[in-house]
């Protein structure tokens, strides 16, 4: 494959989501179920957020060395969720991806439609691991 293979083809699908009104605590069950540091944040069917692990850790270790299970049920979504969230298009490639992660140092893209419905993530390290195992060609 090459540098204009379809995001769609090599994205991720199996993620947790959340909606705003959730707490910290069911972050951290996706951040474990999934062994990911970023989880979708939708509302109405549509992406509206991103919880990453940083800005997780931010507000749970504020003060502690380790969060307790009262601070993950008292925080919501909405409080610490990244708002003005860079998506990839559904018609994006590979080669987009790669320019918009090298360029912004991005980790995670959400990938959405026309409507601004997520249908998955894309990580930079899942797309280098492609790239090593040669499934996809760093020609661009």
């Amino acid at each position: 494959m090459k540098g204009n293979t379809p995001i769609l083809q090599v994205l991720n699908t199996a993620y947790g989501v959340v909606a705003p009104k959730d707490t910290l605590e069911q972050v951290c069950r996706i951040f474990k179920q999934f062994d990911t540091r970023h989880v979708p944040v939708v509302s109405d069917g549509k992406l509206v957020g991103i919880v990453s692990y940083s800005d997780f850790l931010e507000i749970v270790r504020s003060g502690d060395s380790c969060p307790s299970e009262d601070k993950l049920r008292s925080v919501f979504v909405e409080q610490v969720m990244t708002r003005d969230v860079r998506v990839l298009p559904h018609d994006a490639t590979w080669r987009d991806a790669m320019a918009i992660f090298e360029k912004m140092g991005f980790h995670a893209l959400p990938v959405t439609n026309r409507e601004g419905a997520l249908l998955g993530m894309v990580t930079f390290a899942h797309l280098l691991d492609l790239q090593k195992k040669s499934v996809l060609s760093p020609d661009f």
